[in-house]
């Protein structure tokens, strides 16, 4: 009997010990847009109607306001940046989620 207890303990830790965590990987998405500047940040604006802003901006810094894009990015919740240093007095733009490009291109 002692030996049964023993051995459902050391299988109940080797069960416990095999099982990974699941990471929390975030899921990329890769869309078409438009860019919008403005003096407050730079926005995303899907063909699904959602407007995102950016986190990092220098990512698409070089595109115009209008200009329709190939996007690749994920969603985050925590955006250390994502507003221009200098700004103008402006409500900024009404966003669905600030997002992360890692990829952008003219289409």
């Amino acid at each position: 009997m002692r030996k049964l207890k023993l051995l459902t303990a050391v299988l109940s830790l080797l069960f416990i010990l095999s099982c990974k965590k699941r990471q929390n990987t975030p899921e990329i998405i890769t869309s078409k847009a438009s860019v919008i500047q403005d003096c407050v940040a730079t926005y995303l604006k899907l063909e699904a109607g959602q407007t995102y802003r950016v986190c990092n901006l220098t990512k698409a810094e070089t595109f115009k306001t209008g200009e329709q894009v190939s996007v690749v990015y994920y969603l985050i919740n925590v955006c250390n940046g994502g507003f221009r240093e200098i700004s103008c007095y402006k409500t900024p733009i009404k966003e669905d989620g600030v997002v992360y490009i890692t990829e952008i291109k003219v289409q």
